[in-house]
């Protein structure tokens, strides 16, 4: 599902404080440490780009629909990036 930019600023608006987003962004941040992934990162499918924006750089976020700033607009299945270019994906 692809969400309206009006729609996309709501969320991002709400991820700061909202369970659901703090929850998962501290268990993505204790598992990138416990296994010592390491960049570039790559968000797939990162809506708002909130998470990815906190990430060491270098990193890039995309999603098939509207994406924050810095946020590339492309589809999973085609990623633009080269072979072995990539250090860490999360989905």
């Amino acid at each position: 599902m692809t969400l309206a930019p009006d729609r996309l600023d709501r969320l991002r608006s709400l991820e700061d404080g909202h369970f659901w987003s703090v929850g998962r962004d501290r268990l993505t941040s204790e598992l990138i440490d416990r296994f010592e992934m390491t960049g570039p990162f790559v968000d797939a499918g990162a809506g708002t780009g909130t998470y990815a924006a906190g990430l060491q750089p270098p990193r890039v976020w995309f999603d098939r629909g509207p994406v924050g700033p810095g946020g590339v607009r492309a589809d999973v299945t085609s990623m633009p990036f080269a072979d072995e270019s990539v250090g860490t994906v999360l989905l």
